[in-house]
């Protein structure tokens, strides 16, 4: 097990692809989809629920933070009269780029209190950044606010017992 998570420490990778932080009045659905992204979104004002491929609607309450792994179909609601969303979109990658690093672990759908808080905190400070103009320090701040997130998802997660083999 060290040996793998050497090798996933050597080999982690993460690049924003998107967010902001968004006001969003009812009826507000993304619809059906499947992103090739690393989806959060943390509900700084109002509540959602997030419907996964086959599962039952998980709701998200005003403060909580929902994760969806790339490549996995859901469907995301509004259900308040209003709400503010602060959302990023990340791929993050092992192995070269390889492999999806959330198929290393398993994570909940729904994450609450101090770390959905954070997470929300970590989106809306990605939207800030990628509206400044690109240098280096900015591609270094946009990594660091990227690992942080997949940490705070990958501590609240437990790891895929096969992945680590």
């Amino acid at each position: 097990m060290d040996d793998a998570i050497a090798l996933i420490e050597k080999s982690l990778d993460v690049r924003y692809d998107s967010g902001d932080v968004t006001a969003i009045e009812r009826p507000h659905t993304t619809g059906w989809r499947v992103l090739p992204t690393l989806v959060t979104a943390q509900m700084s004002e109002g509540h959602s629920q997030i419907t996964l491929d086959g599962g039952s609607p998980v709701a998200i309450a005003e403060g909580d933070a929902l994760v969806v792994g790339a490549g996995v179909l859901h469907r995301i609601d509004l259900r308040s009269p209003r709400g503010i969303s602060r959302w990023s979109h990340l791929d993050v990658r092992a192995f070269g780029g390889a492999v999806d690093a959330l198929s290393l672990i398993e994570p909940p759908s729904r994450l609450s209190g101090a770390t959905a808080r954070r997470i929300g905190d970590l989106n809306q400070a990605l939207a800030v950044l990628a509206k400044q103009p690109a240098g280096i320090a900015q591609a270094a701040q946009r990594k660091a606010l990227g690992f942080e997130i997949f940490a705070l998802i990958a501590a609240a997660s437990p790891a895929v017992p096969a992945a680590l083999d």
